[in-house]
């Protein structure tokens, strides 16, 4: 039986929204019978995709992109918009490879996209022909994602029987829902907006509780023919409001007499992040007023050219101690300390329970850059040696993976904090995580000093039952 695997992924660091995953096609020769083999999802965007080889006329393989959107209350609403690359990998020559490039709007009627025949099967399946490895059982196949946009439309009743619905801004109509990043969004749109001179507004809500993580989304709104900018905000903890938007510059044309007025937002980035904290003093724990006066610290690092100018400190409704562990949007378990042992600064970052459940492993991949956020007086720093590769499932007896960086513990136990923005971007595909991290430091004059973590948590996905080896 033919199968489709990943095998390994990776970032390309020139481009943060460039992903490569690469799969392993185990018995293509099954092609010649089987009408075709599809692979394990991944997540990239916010969305989830899959790969899918096919037997075309009985003489080709056809190879394609899936979208796999499954919230079918919005099916007819969404589109999304990706440039992604296809590769069959030649062993020996690179020039030889097999290539697919494409920019191309999916959609729930057109979710599987592609090349039909993309290469004959006679010639792949040769095995002098480069493409099958030395057993002539396996071909690699690299799916690159490099970048991709969510588009939501929707025609709202607007006539006088449906303006059922007020506050002070006027009247407002509400959006079904749609599904981005593992959660539900909606729109809210004032036709005219009482504090607005009558001008329409548009807003993008954020409507399933976002389960302790935070969203940095950047997206235009439109309304009938006008289209905002592109705006930037923060939902979920520690967001102000619930909702954001704009106020269009034109009044809709005979507005008193409309009956449908058609609306959409457009998504271009999706960064999923989580706040947490790593005390430098084990005997400090948790208070809610230490937190509170940490928190304004990093909003006035933040507003000094921090990477989340928009955190709040509202977060510190959630009861952290050093080293509790902190929960992503999938349900996934994670935990940061200090290595207290050490001269050096060293974090150790690991899996936040002790056993997975239904035995579940994952392998990551991760990096770290201490990003100063006063140039004036320090500057960026690298971890120490190249990204961290490790394995986290309940057969491996870890204890956490070391995150060391060439600066003196002192240093950081000054009087100052020293706030670690965590940048946490991670794909998990069955059993496989992939994860870059990045972090960042600020001077603001707290005692004592905490590390706080910002980590984002894009990219995941649930990973599957395992109990074999890994590859």
């Amino acid at each position: 039986m033919a199968t489709l695997t990943l095998q390994k992924f990776g970032l390309i660091p020139e481009e943060e929204d460039h992903h490569v995953f690469t799969f392993i096609l185990e018995q293509p020769q099954q092609l010649l019978t089987a009408r075709s083999v599809e692979s394990s999802e991944v997540v990239y965007g916010g969305h989830r995709w899959s790969v899918v080889c096919m037997r075309k006329e009985d003489r080709f393989m056809g190879i394609f992109l899936k979208w796999r959107y499954n919230d079918g209350q919005s099916a007819s609403s969404v589109s999304c918009k990706a440039k992604y690359v296809l590769n069959l990998i030649h062993r020996q020559d690179y020039s030889q490879n097999k290539v697919f490039h494409s920019t191309q709007k999916f959609t729930t009627s057109q979710a599987l996209l592609g090349k039909s025949k993309f290469a004959s099967l006679d010639n792949i399946l040769d095995l002098g022909a480069g493409y099958l490895d030395g057993t002539g059982k396996r071909l690699v196949l690299e799916l690159s994602m490099i970048h991709c946009s969510t588009r939501f439309e929707k025609s709202v009743d607007v006539s006088p029987s449906a303006r059922t619905r007020k506050n002070a801004s006027g009247y407002y109509f509400d959006t079904t829902a749609f599904v981005l990043g593992n959660h539900k969004w909606y729109m809210r749109v004032y036709p005219e907006k009482a504090n607005s001179n009558g001008l329409p507004a548009a807003y993008l809500y954020l409507s399933s509780k976002a389960l302790g993580t935070s969203m940095e989304i950047q997206f235009t709104l439109n309304v009938g023919q006008d289209t905002t900018e592109i705006l930037t905000y923060n939902f979920g903890e520690g967001a102000k409001f619930d909702g954001f938007g704009k106020t269009l510059p034109e009044p809709l044309y005979n507005v008193k007499k409309l009956n449908e007025l058609t609306v959409g937002v457009e998504v271009s980035s999706l960064v999923i992040y989580k706040i947490a904290t790593v005390y430098l003093n084990p005997q400090k724990m948790y208070s809610p007023h230490l937190y509170k006066e940490y928190g304004a610290a990093y909003n006035r690092a933040s507003r000094a050219g921090g990477y989340k100018s928009g955190y709040s400190s509202s977060s510190s409704s959630s009861p952290l101690t050093a080293p509790e562990a902190f929960q992503d949007q999938e349900g996934n378990y994670w935990k940061t300390d200090l290595c207290r042992d050490e001269k050096r600064l060293t974090l150790t970052f690991d899996k936040g329970v002790h056993h997975y459940p239904h035995n579940k492993t994952k392998l990551l991949c991760w990096s770290a850059i201490l990003l100063s956020q006063d140039p004036e007086r320090a500057r960026d720093i690298d971890m120490n040696g190249d990204p961290c590769l490790g394995y986290f499932s309940n057969f491996i007896d870890d204890k956490g993976y070391l995150m060391t960086y060439p600066l003196e513990k002192v240093e950081v136990r000054s009087p100052r904090v020293w706030a670690i923005t965590v940048i946490l971007c991670g794909d998990i595909i069955n059993r496989y995580l992939y994860t870059i991290m990045y972090l960042s430091y600020a001077s603001v004059f707290v005692l004592p000093p905490p590390l706080l973590l910002l980590l984002n948590m894009c990219h995941y996905d649930k990973t599957s039952n395992c109990n074999e080896q890994l590859v």
